[in-house]
């Protein structure tokens, strides 16, 4: 197995089609997997503001591909650097990610994630994650300072 950076091409229409075809099958299973915790959403990417995320280098996305199965994709982690407003940081936050739960995917993907954040200049890491869901352990220099808890509140019809 080995995992990448996803980067996009300067040909607009080369990096979505690029997108499309490394990263679209992906992302629907891992929301079917993530769906029970968001009311059975169906699955609707905004393609257009991922796409520029992405196209833009805001959002990175790192690809786990298997070697042994023609190099098909078998898992992916996305996430955004920034600086957080009320203090001085520079954070990777992963926004989603998926590994078939495979343990040597989540393995390798947040392995590359704990080498890759260092050209990135981020001092943090924050992951989000739903009920039920474990934190992978994220090898190297980090440690797990505080807990952070993010409630969601649903508009009542």
């Amino acid at each position: 197995m080995r995992v990448d950076i996803l980067e996009p091409d300067i040909d607009l229409n080369k990096a979505i089609d690029t997108l499309g075809r490394v990263l679209g099958p992906m992302l629907g299973k891992a929301w079917e997997n993530k769906r029970k915790a968001y009311d059975d959403k169906p699955f609707n990417l905004n393609v257009n503001v991922f796409t520029q995320l992405w196209i833009n280098k805001d959002m990175k996305i790192f690809v786990a591909y298997d070697d042994n199965d023609n190099n098909n994709v078998v898992g992916f982690l996305t996430g955004t650097a920034y600086r957080p407003m009320q203090y001085s940081a520079r954070v990777f936050q992963i926004q989603d990610w998926y590994t078939g739960n495979r343990p040597e995917v989540e393995k390798a993907l947040f392995s590359f994630l704990s080498e890759a954040v260092k050209f990135l200049g981020t001092d943090e890491i924050l992951i989000s994650n739903t009920e039920g869901e474990g934190i992978p352990d994220i090898p190297g220099n980090w440690k797990q300072e505080t807990v952070i808890t993010t409630r969601r509140f649903v508009k009542v019809q």
